[in-house]
């Protein structure tokens, strides 16, 4: 993804997936809350493997600021 210019790498953080394998194993929900839209984060999650964890996306478009 490029971005004012500049290349941001999608990475995942040491310690995640085994983070959301323990959530789902204990049958939690994993929500993800945005302020991009869900187009973007949506093949963002999937290139690097997180989309299949993901039960919801609140993203930009599903909740607009400064709406409440």
């Amino acid at each position: 993804m490029i971005h004012n210019g500049e290349i941001i790498s999608d990475i995942v953080v040491d310690g995640v997936i085994e983070l959301f394998d323990y959530l789902k194993a204990n049958h939690k929900e994993i929500v993800i809350l945005t302020s991009w839209f869900s187009g973007t984060q949506i093949s963002r999650l999937k290139r690097i493997g997180l989309y299949e964890y993901v039960d919801k996306i609140v993203a930009g478009e599903d909740a607009m600021k400064p709406n409440l």
